[in-house]
């Protein structure tokens, strides 16, 4: 079962792996817009996948210094 939690991805202090270059999510398919015109996106927790710049696979919550902005 997935759980969806929404942020505003235009906050500096957003730096979840789901909105990240790093995350390899190519399709996008763990990250849906609600009202991108002011930032507002869903990202679905219960999402892991492999990140190019750290080993293994991490979660779509996590946070990292290496982060880099999908936006």
């Amino acid at each position: 079962m997935s759980s969806w939690m929404m942020v505003n991805v235009k906050s500096e202090s957003v730096k979840k792996c789901a909105f990240c270059r790093n995350w390899y999510d190519p399709t996008n398919s763990a990250i849906r817009p609600k009202s991108p015109a002011v930032g507002i996106w869903e990202f679905d927790l219960s999402v892991t996948k492999p990140c190019t710049t750290r080993p293994g696979e991490r979660k779509a919550f996590y946070c990292c210094p290496d982060f880099v902005s999908k936006f």
